[in-house]
């Protein structure tokens, strides 16, 4: 029998819509950007700039998940009457990242030499890999104090002005990158301007934080340091996911630059970053979640925290399949229309990562959900396994086959892992697991299959040209394959447009 949750899913549907703007227009400017960053570094220094994103992710890992941390405890405090204990988490937040950005900058400067020699970096390419390993513990530092003011705006329900901070690291990326490449200042440029960006990001959401939250407050070190076994017993198991979700995402990077070669990580980088935002309308769907879950699990609302999972799943599913049928028929045309004839191996990454990735998407609520109800012990077990299956596969199958070993790796660790995850919850929270197991297997599965098929048929009849035209006849084969999907999802009922209509349009705040 369905619960009624009176404006939750309204809210959640308006948090998200806030969410989205930031989060597409970065897509949008990365969009533009890529290409005339690929033709002035080339083929080794964009790899080099992708190394980037890898070892400041891979710094990210290690924040012991204080930005999601504050997202849960702030809005915990909100709903238990208790505003202004949402501060001194957020204090402890902005210390840790402070506190952990100097040793891995000592440690990035004592290791530097080591790591280029394993990575096999060309003479040519040293200096300038040196530097990003060294700067990306400084940009580490100034994105994680920009997040933390984000995901307190967030805990007190302004995704809006949390959406505007983003908004403006965006626009400082969209006009500082252009100008760096037009000085000639070359990937370390590119580097610099990225720190700046959250350096202004984490003043704008400081400000935002004190002009709108005035139960918001800053903690002392001193009084917050009382919160702090609470924050380590969430905190740590999350670490560990964070670390295994950051070493599962990047990892082929750094074997393909081992054992194959630095060029080859461009393709593969280039079929992430596009798979990357492919998954961005399904990803935003779960950014209100959290929230909204440790506010049920604070108010012990069990019943309504189970609807939320499974309508917010069926939403997840159905925007994730849609997109990626259409990215998994037109991976080959995007690159040919975006970036020019001869990246083959980019769209054969591309259609691999964007099965291994929409895998996934059955446990995207579900983490949110395991995390608003404190249990993150469960997905430090899931990063764990989904790990060590892909880090075994991969030092097996990439020495061998190549790029193709990397993304047969990377897929049946996502594949197993998320089995393991979805019964483990299902059986810890008490819910039935054939649902929850089966579900993705279903109609979800035949919207993808079709899609994917359809755009795929389209793309071999359409000729590929370059220019408008080929922009136009992308997202006609892209579209395609998205609105078959579509048409399966609401065709069957999996989602119903009276309920979408109803969440996006009613005027009452209740019902949907």
């Amino acid at each position: 029998m369905e619960t009624r949750q009176p404006g939750l899913a309204r809210r959640l549907a308006k948090n998200t819509l806030h969410s989205s703007t930031g989060r597409f227009a970065s897509l949008f400017v990365w969009l533009i950007l890529t290409p005339p960053i690929l033709r002035t570094l080339g083929s080794q220094g964009f790899a080099v700039w992708s190394l980037f994103f890898a070892v400041t992710g891979y710094f990210s890992a290690l924040d012991f998940g204080l930005a999601a941390g504050t997202v849960k405890h702030v809005a915990a405090a909100r709903e238990r009457g208790e505003a202004g204990e949402g501060g001194a988490f957020a204090t402890l937040a902005v210390l840790g990242y402070v506190s952990l950005a100097v040793p891995w900058l000592l440690l990035a400067l004592l290791c530097r030499g080591a790591l280029l020699d394993w990575l096999r970096i060309p003479e040519a390419a040293r200096g300038a890999t040196g530097f990003v390993v060294v700067a990306g513990a400084v940009v580490f530092a100034c994105s994680g104090l920009a997040n933390v003011t984000m995901a307190a705006l967030q805990g007190c329900g302004r995704f809006d002005l949390a959406n505007q901070v983003s908004l403006v690291i965006v626009a400082e990326q969209a006009i500082g990158i252009p100008l760096v490449l037009e000085a000639g200042w070359g990937l370390e440029g590119l580097v610099v301007n990225v720190g700046i960006g959250w350096a202004l990001g984490f003043a704008l959401g400081a400000w935002q934080l004190r002009r709108s939250q005035p139960d918001f407050r800053w903690e002392s070190p001193r009084r917050s340091a009382t919160h702090l076994r609470e924050v380590v017993r969430f905190s740590g198991p999350l670490q560990l996911t964070n670390i295994f979700s950051v070493l599962h995402n990047q990892l082929d990077k750094f074997l393909l630059a081992r054992f194959v070669t630095l060029a080859a990580v461009t393709p593969y980088e280039l079929g992430f970053r596009v798979v990357t935002a492919a998954v961005a309308p399904a990803q935003l769907l779960v950014v209100a979640v959290l929230p909204a879950a440790a506010a049920l699990h604070a108010g012990e609302s069990h019943g309504r925290l189970l609807e939320l999972h499974a309508r917010a799943r069926r939403y997840v599913l159905a925007v994730g399949v849609a997109t990626m049928a259409g990215v998994v028929g037109s991976a080959s045309r995007l690159f040919a229309v975006w970036i020019g004839p001869g990246h083959a191996d980019a769209a054969l990454a591309l259609r691999a990562l964007a099965i291994g990735v929409g895998i996934t998407f059955t446990t995207n609520i579900a983490g949110a959900v395991a995390r608003g109800v404190g249990r993150t012990d469960l997905e430090a077990w899931y990063g764990g396994i989904v790990f060590a299956i892909h880090v075994g596969l991969s030092f097996v199958l990439i020495p061998r086959y190549g790029l193709a070993g990397a993304l047969v790796a990377f897929i049946a660790a996502n594949a197993i892992g998320t089995t393991f995850f979805m019964w483990l919850l299902a059986t810890k929270l008490g819910w039935a697991r054939a649902p929850i197991l089966l579900e993705p297997l279903g109609i979800p599965l035949l919207a993808l299959a079709g899609g994917a098929a359809i755009a795929l048929l389209s793309d071999h009849v359409l000729p590929v040209v370059r220019g408008p035209v080929g922009w136009a006849s992308l997202a006609l084969v892209a579209g395609a394959g998205t609105a078959v999907a579509a048409a399966v999802i609401f065709g069957t009922s999996y989602i119903r447009w009276s309920e979408v209509r109803a969440i996006l349009f009613s005027r009452r705040g209740g019902a949907a």
